[in-house]
């Protein structure tokens, strides 16, 4: 093995070989590469490898490099699979999360010829089309993974845990959000509980949306306080 280093240049390594007793052993030319800050993904979000991601009218995907981007290079270095609708978006203005060093790809359900699938794994990947504002390019492609959850429901309002919520007052319902339309008939109030038990009489009212069918249901409950 030949191992050559010098500051400044990239480290260089030579394997399998023969060397030969009294003889010279010709390498041909080596070259060294210039150390550069080439461009990175240095996050993920969802992270690799996440699981359950829920299902909704849209999944937000983050991913950070770790500097400045040419932002049309990397939108055409996007791959992503399996087919589904999606947008990319990077650079101030473009979207609340987006930045020069942060690209946010929106997968949807807008479209019902290539919806986003329950209980599958999504692969993205960026591809070393990908440039810095300077024209450096990454030094290899990149790739991820993340896997959806099944159907079931997509979000509350008040969310798991929150303190002080607004709840139970005549104009601010409780909300439960499914990501899949539900049989109307099986949503009574005996599907719901609520603990404490309110002393007042309980309100369910499921309401589809107009563009997917899924339900969302709303729940008027007078609650205590505290």
């Amino acid at each position: 093995s030949l191992n050559v280093t010098k500051d400044g240049f990239e480290p260089y390594r030579l394997d399998a070989f023969n060397v030969v007793t009294g003889k010279a052993t010709d390498l041909g030319e080596i070259v060294l590469e210039p150390k550069r800050d080439y461009p990175r993904v240095v996050s993920t979000d969802p992270r690799d490898g996440a699981r359950n991601i829920a299902v909704g009218l849209e999944i937000p995907i983050q991913v950070r490099f770790s500097k400045k981007m040419n932002t049309d290079s990397v939108k055409q270095a996007i791959r992503l699979e399996p087919k589904t609708k999606w947008e990319a978006f990077m650079g101030k203005g473009s979207h609340p999360l987006a930045d020069e060093d942060n690209l946010v790809i929106v997968l949807s359900n807008y479209d019902e010829r290539a919806p986003i699938k329950y209980n599958t794994n999504y692969r993205i990947g960026i591809g070393t089309g990908a440039t810095d504002t300077g024209g450096l390019a990454m030094r290899k492609d990149f790739a991820f993974s993340f896997a959806t959850g099944s159907a079931g429901i997509a979000s509350t309002s008040p969310a798991n845990g929150e303190k002080n919520a607004m709840a139970g007052l005549v104009d601010t319902p409780i909300i439960v959000r499914f990501n899949t339309r539900l049989k109307l008939d099986t949503v009574v109030k005996g599907a719901f509980r609520i603990r404490p038990r309110p002393t007042y009489e309980v309100d369910i009212k499921p309401i589809e949306d107009e563009r997917t069918g899924w339900t969302t249901v709303y729940i008027h409950a007078r609650l205590e306080e505290d």
